[in-house]
């Protein structure tokens, strides 16, 4: 073990100077659990093994865990102390969870490979890939979607809502918004700039017209209740506290608390209702429409506009895709109606 570990860490620390704690710490755990689970299945460690006992480990994360895990998950060191994980929903891993597994183990034995000091073995090699089959999840239609964003109540909902579809980021790149990030909001050419949460940088997204007169609304409604909350007007009064989504004690939004508005919202408009026994259900009905909904939705929208659909290289560019692959195989959801208009249209 000690062997491995020292191949793992000097791995990361070689070949991810430039990437994020987050994904250096996901990588690192997951080879540390291919490290136990060979040390504790086969008294092996990553230098020894052979192609059968790759796939042994790949094949025992298909298994499932939790209280009463498979016999392959009990003769693992890792698993076993870290309580059996499942993946989500309580069921076994994924096809792509395990696809990064595999990812990793090949990445650690590339490094051995190119660096000195260390045998060059790839008992990864020739391992086919788990298979990911990519299903959409719920987007809502046009029609709902109007219904969502026009949908009266408290205006740090709607706010929410029409930011999350028209600039189109991720939740947290949302979440962290601060007034000091929105430029020329009484100007004809309105801006705001996001901080990437994958990959860094930064973006800048134009304001759409509706957008722009909610967060004029809205502003007007957060001056107010600074008025009566001193908490609230200490944190707009400096420029690194002063979010757009605050809570009432003055701090930024935990990223749950934006989850349990969109499913509220949802659920008062009747868009994507599914019957639900959670802590989050209302009148025992949660909604499919998470935070993340509304980036697909946008894409949908615009890559099937009838009239001016937008190129998928724009798209995947606003939604800060570093390969356009990934917009393709998730977002790039064409309609049937455009199908049967290229099917019907006279190109010659």
């Amino acid at each position: 073990m000690e062997r491995d570990a020292t191949l793992i860490e000097e791995a990361i620390a070689v070949n991810f100077k430039d990437v994020g704690p987050k994904s250096q710490s996901e990588y690192k755990a997951d080879l540390f659990h291919y490290a136990d689970y060979l040390h504790s299945a086969f008294k092996l460690d990553m230098l020894t093994v052979e192609r059968e006992h790759v796939r042994a480990f790949l094949n025992h994360l298909k298994d499932p865990g939790g209280q009463n895990p498979a016999e392959s998950r009990q003769v693992c060191a890792w698993c076993k102390a870290n309580g059996y994980p499942m993946g989500r929903k309580g069921k076994p891993l994924s096809a792509s969870r395990r696809k990064k597994y595999l990812s990793a183990v090949r990445f650690v034995y590339h490094h051995a490979r190119e660096a000195s000091g260390w045998p060059s073995v790839d008992p990864s090699a020739g391992l086919n890939s788990p298979q990911v089959t990519i299903t959409r999840g719920f987007v809502p239609e046009r029609d709902e979607l109007r219904t969502l964003l026009d949908a009266k109540g408290d205006m740090r909902g709607r706010l929410l809502l029409n930011f999350l579809y028209y600039v189109p980021a991720r939740r947290e790149e949302v979440r962290n918004v601060r007034w000091s990030d929105i430029m020329g909001l009484d100007t004809s050419q309105p801006c705001v700039e996001i901080r990437r949460v994958k990959g860094g940088g930064r973006a800048d997204f134009s304001i759409a017209p509706k957008l722009r007169a909610v967060i004029r609304e809205y502003r007007e409604w957060q001056l107010k209740e600074a008025q009566r909350n001193p908490r609230v007007a200490a944190a707009l009064a400096d420029e690194e506290t002063a979010y757009l989504l605050l809570s009432k004690t003055g701090r930024l939004l935990h990223a749950s608390s934006l989850n349990k508005i969109v499913n509220r919202r949802a659920v008062a408009a009747g868009v994507g209702l599914k019957r639900c026994n959670c802590t989050e259900s209302i009148d025992g009905y949660c909604s499919k429409v998470t935070p993340h909904v509304f980036r697909h939705a946008w894409a949908t929208v615009a890559l099937n506009d009838p009239k001016h659909p937008v190129p998928i290289d724009v798209v995947s560019k606003a939604l800060g895709h570093k390969d356009i692959g990934t917009t393709r195989r998730h977002y790039a959801h064409t309609d049937d109606d455009r199908v049967m208009g290229a099917l019907l249209s006279d190109r010659l």
